[in-house]
């Protein structure tokens, strides 16, 4: 899993990579993925689905260029399921009607709950005044949020682009999350 950074007529572009290798490090397939409508994706975690399919969590934005910062961009967080053939079988993407009031989603580590769930965990932002939350979710193997719970404060921001942030306890009956505020 990896991220591709290039110029295009002057534009910072960035998509995101996956390949799969055998357990003696040959190459079986690689493939670069971007987002149509969007010029940065970004992939931050990855994780077996299943024995035939895997889920990816990033981030995409449309981005207008380095010299014109003006209009808002938007990041918004995007969950991906490919087979295991690298063909995508859905994207979902966390924008406004994730959290209403936030102006950008980042979806960052994913773990797989001993019940065939997943757990995310996510940070939204908001400019004016500033506002962050930190988020955790869980979400059955369509996609779908089964719950969240949300952690913000007038006080702290929460980071992103953290790895590791989840874990799941041995027993199977927690979850941990941390992270840098």
């Amino acid at each position: 899993l990896g991220n591709i950074n290039y110029l295009q007529s002057g534009k910072v572009h960035n998509d995101g990579w996956v390949s799969l290798f055998t357990k003696s490090g040959s190459a079986i397939w690689s493939k670069r993925y971007s987002i149509p409508g969007y010029d940065l994706l970004h992939f931050n975690d990855m994780i077996a689905a299943s024995d035939t399919s895997y889920l990816i969590t990033g981030s995409i934005q449309t981005y207008w260029g380095v010299t014109d910062p003006a209009p808002p961009n938007p990041n918004w967080g995007i969950l991906m399921m490919i087979d295991r053939y690298g063909n995508i079988l859905w994207t979902k993407k966390m924008d406004q009607g994730f959290v209403s009031g936030v102006e950008s989603t980042f979806l960052q580590n994913v773990l797989k709950a001993n019940n065939g769930d997943f757990m995310v965990s996510a940070v939204a932002w908001k400019n004016s005044p500033l506002s962050t939350k930190s988020i955790i979710m869980r979400i059955d193997p369509n996609g779908n949020i089964v719950w969240q719970s949300i952690a913000n404060s007038s006080v702290f921001e929460f980071k992103y682009n953290l790895s590791n942030q989840l874990i799941q306890s041995n027993d199977g009956n927690e979850i941990i999350s941390a992270g840098i505020m």
